[in-house]
């Protein structure tokens, strides 16, 4: 975004660039996309915006930041709904993270952990991590959201990235970053983002399919050898609902897992907030899924009407 910018005003000071021209900006940046994605790159867009605006910077005034009408529909997809990340059990994420390559397994990790997106994951430099047991958190010094987030990680998040940087070596370099490519080179440029870090991650899934396949294949023999038919094809019709599912999954999804764990956890809204970086209830809330076991419990223990009680004590 800040490319497409610097393309299209050059060297011109921020406030000096008249709302009506950041309008015509943006629309020719989302010509012929739909309502959800242009909604997507206002939000970024005008976080850019308000942070240039905020203090001490005041890059921008009020009668130079423009003004976009919003579709509050698009800003709320329903397909964001229709991401089963409650299905996503634990053992298909471990699945995924133990057959992803050395360099991506604590990216999924830290991805796991703090639900950040790809773009901050790759951010934070060797001297952003701490890793003293029982102390272990990671800034990420850039965000989508402009501001910088520090995450507490799992121990588990901590004892990867403690074997990852045994072979990543050049601990010395402090202000390097933390994380590499397979090559062992720092993610320089926007293919290196989009390349590397996909294909490892393409890799990585093709491989933990190919491995639920052969468990549910094994266990399918075994069972039908001991006469437990029923059993053997429910254990491949499971397996072929896991591979579906795996087939959809995205890094995102780590960012709508954390949303939707913390809040079957039953966690602070501000505790979920600032982990994930959200700046507003309304971001955290959309970002989280509906856990239907959670939802029953909840139903199960509200209290029953006074006239109810007393049938039921008949």
């Amino acid at each position: 975004m800040t490319k497409a910018i610097v393309r299209r005003f050059g060297v011109r000071l921020m406030n000096e660039i008249a709302a009506d021209e950041w309008v015509k900006f943006v629309d020719s940046e989302t010509i012929d996309v739909a309502s959800s994605t242009r909604e997507r790159y206002l939000n970024g867009f005008m976080s850019f915006l308000n942070w240039c605006a905020a203090k001490p910077r005041q890059w921008i005034s009020d009668k130079t930041m423009p003004h976009f009408e919003r579709e509050a529909a698009a800003r709320k997809p329903r397909h964001r709904q229709r991401r089963r990340v409650a299905e996503w059990r634990p053992e298909l994420i471990m699945l995924l993270i133990d057959n992803a390559g050395w360099h991506l397994k604590p990216q999924l990790w830290v991805q796991w952990s703090t639900g950040q997106r790809v773009s901050a994951v790759l951010k934070p430099r060797l001297c952003d991590v701490v890793l003293a047991h029982g102390r272990e958190q990671i800034t990420f010094p850039t965000t989508k959201s402009g501001e910088p987030v520090t995450a507490s990680l799992h121990p588990a998040a901590g004892d990867a990235l403690r074997q990852y940087l045994k072979k990543r070596g050049r601990l010395w370099d402090r202000e390097g970053p933390l994380f590499l490519t397979k090559a062992g080179k720092p993610y320089k440029t926007e293919n290196d983002l989009s390349g590397h870090n996909r294909t490892a991650f393409s890799n990585a899934k093709r491989k933990a399919i190919g491995t639920r396949r052969q468990q549910a294949v094994q266990l399918a023999l075994k069972l039908r050898r001991q006469g437990r038919r029923d059993e053997a094809r429910a254990t491949i019709g499971q397996a072929w609902a896991d591979v579906r599912l795996m087939r959809q999954i995205t890094q995102h999804w780590f960012r709508h897992l954390l949303a939707t764990t913390t809040m079957a956890l039953q966690a602070p809204v501000r505790v979920g907030m600032d982990q994930g970086g959200w700046l507003t209830v309304e971001s955290y809330m959309a970002y989280a899924h509906d856990v239907p076991d959670v939802r029953r419990a909840v139903v199960d223990k509200l209290p029953l009407p006074a006239a109810a009680n007393k049938e039921s004590a008949q």
